[in-house]
């Protein structure tokens, strides 16, 4: 039996992508492993782990320099002395200042001066490089944050896993409204996104961020011909992009959307869990392997 634990920062309210995204992934771990998860600030004993996967770090809530670097520390000491695996798991663009890639623009991804701290891109690149491994959600995601940092580590993209039992197309797209959903808030918004949608013959009609339950999304989506993901912050993934795909829609989506930079963004889903697993526990054997038998006292254990 593998341990494992998941370190990430539960926003307060409903869960956003990032969330959904891990606890997918915790219930679909293999019967082999079991998962701990904890807070970024919770005090655990790392040698009771096989594998630790970092995921969001910096709290929310604009908290202020300190806050936001002291968890990136903290950890990246921490698994300074941790003979087993890890993994920073990057759900979204932590290495800028601003965690939503301003300064990248462009289809290829070019960066421009910006106003950013170097003390955040430090942090976050000790961090990388003090892991086993990085994972980034998309090939454009991966791109950006090579941009902004060295990442030194083996690096892996693995798409984010998605549901495809309840996302799924139940309305022909004729009896469907001929308008595009936007849905977001002011940094998932672009103020092109309403142009985008009548630039393709479609009226939009926008939904505030989070203001409906997930369990509720797919209907929503089988009410539209098409979505608009047209956002200001870099996505490192989307969800929204590949759950409107599989519910039939028509995806009017920029550069910024991660997701549709995979070749078969609806495949790259179907396949993130069993990647996501295989790469973590193959990293914890591998490091087992490799760290002498007396530094897993736990094994032996009753």
């Amino acid at each position: 039996m593998l341990r494992v634990l998941f370190v990430h920062t539960v926003p307060k309210g409903r869960p956003g992508g990032a969330e959904l995204s891990l606890c997918h992934h915790i219930q679909g771990a293999p019967h082999s492993v079991r998962v701990d998860m904890v807070e970024p600030d919770e005090q655990v004993d790392l040698d009771r782990y096989d594998g630790v996967v970092l995921g969001n770090l910096r709290p929310h809530g604009g908290l202020g320099a300190e806050a936001e670097l002291t968890p990136v520390i903290h950890w990246a000491a921490q698994l300074s002395t941790y003979l087993g695996f890890s993994l920073r798991s990057e759900r979204d663009v932590h290495p800028c200042t601003y965690r939503d890639g301003r300064c990248l623009i462009g289809q290829s991804l070019r960066k421009t001066a910006c106003d950013c701290t170097s003390t955040m891109r430090d942090a976050n690149e000790l961090l990388y490089n003090t892991c086993s491994a990085v994972q980034f959600l998309s090939p454009v995601h991966q791109q950006a944050i090579n941009q902004l940092i060295d990442v030194r580590t083996p690096q892996h993209v693995i798409a984010a896993p998605i549901d495809f039992d309840r996302f799924r197309a139940t309305v022909p797209a004729e009896k469907r409204i001929a308008k595009a959903l936007v849905l977001g808030d002011e940094i998932r918004v672009a103020d092109s996104a309403e142009q985008r949608a009548r630039d393709h013959g479609y009226e939009p009609e926008t939904v505030d961020y989070l203001s409906i339950p997930h369990k509720k999304m797919p209907a929503l989506y089988n009410q539209y011909q098409a979505v608009v993901v047209d956002p200001v912050m870099l996505h490192a993934f989307g969800r929204i992009a590949v759950e409107a795909l599989a519910c039939g829609c028509k995806v009017l989506a920029s550069d910024r959307v991660g997701a549709m930079s995979w070749p078969n963004p609806l495949q790259a889903s179907r396949e993130a869990n069993d990647k996501f697993w295989s790469l973590v526990t193959e990293g914890c054997h591998t490091k087992c392997e490799v760290a002498p038998r007396r530094n897993w006292p736990w094994r032996n254990a009753s």
